[in-house]
């Protein structure tokens, strides 16, 4: 059987924070927690068909339906395994200290940490490929500053930065 094991765990944050901000990062996070949830392994049989139902429910299409398909996955989380605020210290570095089910909230941590290593992967391959641009039209126009040398001594291109 599936421990749900509730125990105080700590989202640090940093730097400053606008309520906002604050609003969102609470939204997202407990979108994610009602995902993770849904997909535990043993269930209890009448929550595992609800969910089941909502998978099969939803089209998948961006917009109210997708909201809506991550708050009804969170209402299906019984409300003694909901996350709730124990504490908040809000300082530079500080935390929110929860009260949640540990394997849940474990998977919302690899979930972030997949996402935000996917998101570093893209941001060092757009590097990559700007890179490679910029490295492409200068070789171009060097190689247009010697045809230009080879044919007009003294003349060269003026490179255009766009």
């Amino acid at each position: 059987m599936l421990s749900l094991e509730v125990n105080k765990t700590l989202l640090r944050i940093d730097g400053s924070w606008h309520l906002e901000e604050l609003s969102d990062a609470t939204r997202d996070y407990l979108r994610i927690y009602g995902f993770a949830y849904s997909v535990l392994p043993g269930l209890p049989t009448n929550q595992e068909s609800k969910v089941h139902r909502l998978y099969g429910h939803f089209s998948w299409r961006p917009g109210f339906s997708t909201i809506n398909f991550f708050h009804q996955l969170f209402r299906q989380v019984p409300e003694k395994l909901r996350p709730s605020v124990q504490r908040i210290r809000f300082e530079s570095p500080g935390f929110i200290e929860l009260q949640e089910v540990l394997i849940v909230a474990a998977s919302v941590a690899a979930i972030v940490k997949a996402v935000c290593a996917s998101l570093n992967t893209a941001n060092d391959t757009y590097r990559r490929i700007q890179k490679g641009r910029t490295e492409h039209r200068l070789a171009t126009i060097d190689v247009k500053n010697k045809e230009l040398e080879r044919k007009h001594p003294g003349i060269h291109v003026v490179p255009k930065l766009t």
